[in-house]
């Protein structure tokens, strides 16, 4: 069925989107504004969409990731990996809610209102 639906699509669009360049704009984004919210480093993925940036000392992962989820935001502690002191994030909202989020994290790591 599959076969069918992407030859519809061919026909229509004359070809399969290509989402690459808009997940490596958010991965971009997403990279720069945690740098900016205060991570202490965050490499680049090559060929994914999930970041797993360094969190300031003295913040814990698992209390961050269970601050974050009360406003909507799902992070996984770096400690689910062997890696404390880690945030593992998905570049997958678009660009505006990417945003938001790292204003949230941003906030809620300075202690400050959201």
């Amino acid at each position: 069925m599959i076969q069918h639906v992407l030859v519809d699509v061919i026909d229509t669009h004359g070809g399969l989107p290509n989402l690459v360049d808009l997940y490596q704009q958010r991965v971009e984004l997403m990279h720069e504004l945690l740098i900016l919210a205060g991570m202490q480093s965050c490499t680049k993925p090559d060929g994914t969409f999930y970041l797993f940036p360094r969190l300031p000392d003295g913040i814990d992962d698992r209390e961050l990731a269970q601050e974050l989820a009360k406003y909507g935001l799902l992070v996984i502690p770096g400690t689910a990996f062997g890696a404390p002191g880690y945030i593992r994030l998905a570049a997958l909202p678009t660009c505006d809610e990417i945003k938001a989020a790292c204003e949230i994290i941003k906030r809620v790591m300075a202690g400050e209102e959201v």
